[in-house]
């Protein structure tokens, strides 16, 4: 029977701290089962896309069957950490990686079906024999010329200032103490709604087009989860080839507060308010410089021009 070694990318500061935790449970069970590891720590921005890279080009190979012991990728942190591991290995879909959530949101783990309880999460990846390949959203962003892949989805506008309200709050690290770190989304979303101006936008497919005036929130997403477990699309499924794009124009505030309401209990989709559409591919312009997200990772203020399919690649899921 093949044996794995892990090799373990680990943020401790994920989750306010969640990531450390986490990493000593791995570690622990892992020594108790004789499971042979070897952990890498990452200290600064961009420091676990160093890693991976470095890994890729000495230790780790594409997945094979034929080897006594295949070399696994692990990775332990939030989003933000599985998605700098996504884009730097985008050349190497065939690297397998495994996952266990560390962060405060833990979106991509809901979506996938992976325990967000640690030794649950471990035992899952013990009992897989071979990886799965897992769809991913691929966004060209035109006016750069850069490629971004997408664990969970890329927003737009409310979305975006959401994410950047969250990150730069106090309260987000409080509530990530309390295990409660999805709610600095909540109260983000609190302050920003009111704020959020619309802006102009267009959606194309082949067999779609329309233009929104007054776009609010624009989201194209690869399973149904974003800011911390609300459901923006609770019909989409990371097992399927398709994106899900959403977009609701500006409302009253009390329309917005109905319809979050029907957010959070996952009626908004029939909402007259709620633009929705799948595809496997859309193209998207903004005629206005918006705030931007893409798996919680901010992205520059800019008037975007943005080409999304599906990419794949393997997860040991």
């Amino acid at each position: 029977m093949q044996r794995t070694e892990w090799h373990i990318i680990a943020n401790e500061s994920a989750g306010a701290g969640k990531g450390k935790r986490v990493l000593k449970q791995a570690c622990d069970y892992l020594l108790k089962q004789n499971i042979p590891f070897h952990t890498y720590l990452t200290n600064h921005a961009g420091h676990e896309r160093e890693i991976a890279e470095e890994l890729a080009n000495t230790t780790l190979i594409d997945w094979s069957d034929s080897v006594d012991t295949f070399p696994l990728l692990v990775i332990i942190g939030g989003d933000g950490t599985l998605h700098g591991v996504i884009n730097q290995l985008a050349k190497h879909p065939r690297i397998p990686i495994a996952y266990l959530p560390g962060g405060s949101g833990n979106d991509f783990a809901r979506g996938a079906k992976i325990p967000r309880h640690t030794i649950r999460a471990i035992k899952q990846i013990e009992s897989i024999t071979h990886p799965t390949n897992l769809y991913l959203l691929k966004a060209h962003n035109k006016r750069t010329n850069t490629i971004h892949y997408g664990l969970n989805n890329l927003g737009l506008g409310l979305d975006a200032a959401i994410v950047k309200q969250a990150n730069s709050s106090r309260a987000k690290n409080n509530l990530n103490k309390v295990h409660l770190g999805g709610l600095a989304y909540l109260f983000a979303a609190i302050k920003v709604l009111h704020e959020q101006p619309p802006f102009g936008m267009t959606a194309e497919t082949k067999d779609y087009q329309h233009s929104f005036s007054k776009a609010y929130l624009c989201t194209v997403t690869n399973h149904p989860y974003f800011g911390g477990g609300v459901a923006i699309d609770p019909t989409a499924d990371i097992m399927e080839p398709q994106l899900s794009l959403v977009v609701v124009e500006k409302i009253s505030l009390h329309k917005i507060l109905v319809l979050v309401c029907q957010l959070l209990t996952k009626k908004h989709l029939s909402s007259k308010y709620v633009n929705h559409v799948k595809s496997t591919d859309f193209k998207i312009s903004t005629a206005d410089p918006v705030y931007g997200q893409i798996d919680g990772e901010e992205l520059d203020k800019e008037s975007f021009t943005l080409r999304f399919s599906i990419d794949q690649r393997l997860f040991w899921q």
